[in-house]
């Protein structure tokens, strides 16, 4: 959902300006994601999905970085059923950019074991 707003973006936005910017696990993991009034889904995500919701974890993230989050924050809110909120703020200049917020709880459930079953 997009919602504009007036006022100013909140000064913890992380501002990417390259995907080394956001935390570097990019390994397959799972995480709970718990949302209000409905039910709780255990989801599996790897490379720059985990990153963004790692960071998006951590605090807003500012969407109209040069690191082209939206596709992975749309896949994360339509395959991995994470509320992701996006709120339009003016800019000085008179455009405008977006914040995501993480709206629901996300816990981390632990890394994924690469190793096949069977297999010592």
């Amino acid at each position: 959902m997009k919602k504009r707003v007036k006022g100013t973006a909140p000064a913890n936005a992380w501002d990417v300006t390259k995907w080394a910017d956001l935390p570097d696990k990019t390994a397959q993991a799972r995480y709970r994601i718990v949302r209000e009034g409905k039910r709780n889904r255990i989801v599996t995500v790897s490379k720059k999905r985990r990153q963004v919701l790692e960071g998006l974890m951590q605090r807003p993230v500012i969407s109209a970085s040069r690191a082209r989050l939206s596709d992975k924050v749309l896949h994360l809110k339509r395959e991995n059923y994470v509320d992701i909120e996006t709120l339009v703020y003016a800019n000085e200049e008179g455009g405008e950019f977006g914040v995501y917020f993480l709206k629901c709880d996300v816990q981390y459930l632990g890394d994924v074991s690469t190793r096949t079953k069977g297999r010592k």
